[in-house]
């Protein structure tokens, strides 16, 4: 359902309280995180070193793409489908330290990690702000698009869809054009 105006602030309230319970959620998440690396003392190996880290610091570095994509959904588009894949998100998220921990350990975050954690992600990031976009620009919903499916069943069909094309071009197109073209760009040691 998108906010239609005017709306009294009780209404817009009551609107958005899923979508600000996300980001509560976001936040609270983000201390669990924090003192996994930067704030840990002691003797631990490299690798418990890196997971730290990273847990903490690629949550800091989505941080923007996911509050933005979130907010900008839910006030422009719907915010029952922004907090149903900003929950999702968070969910997603809590994994990506129990999965490296779990399955990668010292070697460092394992491919199945990134495929269905990290990607899924991206991918709700990545419709929640093109679905904004296409009802701003176009007038175009995705309802229309999943043929009698429940909303929230084709957001989700969406999201998997999404995914996969994303995953196309980061893995296919530009690490197809790695070697080929942008390493011309770069002179020295190559990186293992």
């Amino acid at each position: 359902e998108t906010l239609s105006l005017p709306m009294s602030l009780s209404t817009i309230q009551t609107s958005l309280a899923g979508p600000a319970l996300v980001t509560s959620g976001w936040v609270f998440m983000a201390y669990s995180f924090m003192p996994l690396g930067p704030t840990q003392m002691g003797k631990f190996s490299d690798g418990q070193k890196r997971w730290g880290d990273r847990s903490f610091l690629n949550m800091m570095e989505q941080a923007p793409m996911f509050l933005s994509s979130l907010w900008l959904h839910s006030v422009f588009v719907c915010p029952k489908t922004a907090t149903a894949l900003g929950v999702s998100y968070l969910f997603l998220r809590s994994l990506y330290p129990i999965l490296w921990a779990t399955l990668g350990g010292e070697a460092g975050p394992p491919m199945a990690m990134s495929l269905g954690c990290t990607f899924p992600q991206y991918a709700i990031n990545l419709y929640l702000t093109g679905t904004t976009v296409l009802k701003l620009a176009f007038g175009v919903t995705m309802d229309s698009y999943f043929g009698g499916l429940p909303p929230l069943a084709g957001n989700f069909l969406g999201v998997f869809v999404t995914n996969i094309a994303f995953m196309a071009y980061a893995l296919g197109v530009v690490g197809g054009a790695q070697e080929p073209i942008f390493s011309k760009f770069f002179a020295g040691k190559k990186s293992d």
